[in-house]
């Protein structure tokens, strides 16, 4: 290891030697140097980078900083490994702040960006069903950078009576927001719902709008959204219904202090047609850093449903939060 070191060190020294010296004023840092500093970056894995590089400084004094910020550039991992060793050469750059690249912006397929939190509990609902149920829900939201944010929520409510499905629904809605000014954004929704027992074999909504933060302080968050959407209706034995609907949403919560909160969440989808509305109250309180109690209730009208469904349902849940 020590000949492989002397044998590039001595390569490098004869290399610089044939080097004009660099002028104070010199704003390009001359090829020939950046050559012998990229290769000696990867040659045998970077063994000798670190004194290859401070023997191009020792022998371009001039130019000292400009080499040792490309060295750095090349390397960035090995910063504080050259810094270390440039100190006693260069006390100027051991004073000088390090270069801190920004972090990389945050992807939709970052799992390490996304916040959520994980419910299961218990139910008792009433109208189309009147049953005991298991509530499972994911909730994930992931803010990409300044100006751009997205949230994906996934509900599953499932109940059996002896041995027979008396509540299977599935609910999933995707939501991304740009935010070009300080309160008020625009957004775009989907949501997917798939309720055996309302009439429907699924409902489809698509829409876009705007958004405005009404209150975000320690206290209070509501938020209030509206804008133009399409729904698709599929009842059984019959074609695809498609509707032109007004999607209006508010979600306002109420922080008693760090460890209890109160919200309330609606969504109006109106249509020339249907008319659905769904509200859910709920209460939270934390256990601990990671577990939450929640009881909510929520009730769900729809306006014009198929034979044999009621326009009313109402679900009562007590349910265990994990966060993460």
């Amino acid at each position: 290891m020590i000949i492989r070191i002397i044998f590039i060190s001595a390569l490098l020294s004869a290399l610089v030697s044939l080097l004009a010296p660099a002028s104070a004023d010199e704003e390009v840092l001359p090829p020939s140097i950046a050559a012998i500093i990229e290769k000696a970056a990867v040659r045998q894995g970077g063994a000798g980078f670190v004194d290859a590089v401070l023997l191009v400084m020792d022998a371009q004094p001039l130019i000292a900083a400009g080499i040792y910020a490309y060295a750095v550039s090349i390397a960035p991992a090995r910063e504080e490994e050259l810094a270390a060793a440039a100190s006693g050469v260069f006390p100027e750059l051991a004073a000088a702040e390090p270069v801190v690249p920004p972090p990389p912006p945050a992807g939709l397929f970052d799992l390490a960006a996304w916040d959520g939190n994980l419910e299961l509990g218990g139910s008792v609902s009433t109208g189309n069903t009147d049953e005991e149920a298991i509530a499972f829900g994911v909730g994930l939201t992931n803010d990409i950078n300044d100006v751009w944010d997205h949230a994906v929520n996934v509900r599953f409510d499932y109940a059996r009576r002896t041995g027979v499905t008396t509540k299977q629904r599935f609910l999933a809605d995707y939501q991304i927001n740009y935010h070009p000014w300080s309160r008020t954004y625009v957004f775009g929704y989907l949501q997917y719902d798939d309720d055996r027992f309302s009439g429907f074999d699924y409902r489809l909504l698509e829409s876009a709008g705007v958004g405005h933060t009404l209150f975000d302080n320690d206290k209070q968050k509501w938020k209030i959204e509206g804008g133009p959407g399409v729904r698709q209706n599929k009842i059984p034995g019959q074609s695809l219904e498609v509707e032109f609907v007004a999607v209006l949403s508010s979600n306002y919560r109420y922080f008693f202090n760090e460890s209890v909160n109160a919200g309330d969440t609606v969504k109006v989808f109106a249509g020339a047609d249907r008319t659905t509305i769904e509200n859910t109250a709920d209460m939270v309180a934390k256990l601990n850093a990671a577990l939450s109690a929640k009881l909510s209730f929520g009730v769900k009208y729809d306006s014009n449903v198929p034979a044999g469904s009621v326009k009313m349902d109402t679900i009562t849940k007590i349910s265990l939060l994990y966060d993460f």
